[in-house]
């Protein structure tokens, strides 16, 4: 690999993926809503939670996508990265389940796949 491929296009990825990763350990980490209003969120209430899975996702997704388009594998890039970042949420769901105040979520599973979709109709 080359210092230009390593540099721009796998490290932002990494980077992007570890935060992702990093944050999913955080017990209380904000919703949008929880940080616009500073009081606790009654059960069911609308949290943003959705939002900010598509858009962390569509990211991620163009991420990976753009790392794999400069590699030998660019012809399989929209369903290698549609597999990598199912693969990855259903990982970061499952470090959710071990994080006191957090579970795993299908719904969640739900919005990373149409973050990651995006990039699809895109």
């Amino acid at each position: 690999m080359d210092k230009k491929f390593l540099l721009w296009y796998l490290l932002p990825l990494v980077l992007y993926a570890g935060a992702i990763l990093y944050s999913s350990t955080i017990s209380d980490f904000p919703t949008i809503r929880g940080v616009v209003s500073q009081q606790p969120v009654p059960q069911g209430a609308w949290t943003g939670d959705d939002i900010e899975h598509i858009i962390t996702y569509a990211l991620l997704a163009l991420l990976f996508y753009r790392m794999i388009m400069q590699s030998s594998w660019s012809s399989f890039s929209v369903a290698a990265t549609v597999l990598f970042c199912f693969v990855f949420g259903f990982s970061n769901e499952i470090i959710q389940s071990f994080t006191p105040e957090r579970s795993f979520s299908v719904m969640d599973m739900f919005w990373n796949m149409a973050g990651t979709l995006i990039l699809k109709i895109l």
